[in-house]
């Protein structure tokens, strides 16, 4: 009778234990997680101040700062050649076409 007892006091102990270091462990995860949110939100705050001083400094460039921009067309040999200026698309004087209706 004596050693029922003594044994069901040790699986209540261990028991016992079990749950307290199991609740340590997610007391403990918990805080870990609380501090790199803490992190991550003063990171988020610091790219968001960076951005928003970024764009006021941010200047937009045009052309009038005397780029110019050329295209140029490559063959098969590498030779690049310029291409035409033209202001609108021009219909090729070869190949197949749809016939216009009168």
């Amino acid at each position: 009778m004596l050693s029922n007892l003594i044994y069901v006091k040790l699986v209540l102990w261990c028991l016992i234990l079990c749950i307290i270091s199991t609740l340590l462990y997610v007391v403990i995860t918990v805080c870990q997680f609380q501090s790199l949110a803490t992190q991550l939100k003063a990171q988020l705050d610091a790219a968001r101040s960076a951005k928003s001083a970024h764009d006021k400094n941010k200047t937009v460039t045009t052309q009038e700062d005397g780029e110019v921009v050329v295209l140029s067309r490559t063959d098969r040999r590498g030779m690049a050649r310029p291409l035409p200026n033209r202001k609108h698309a021009v219909e090729p004087k070869y190949g197949r076409r749809k016939k216009e209706k009168v």
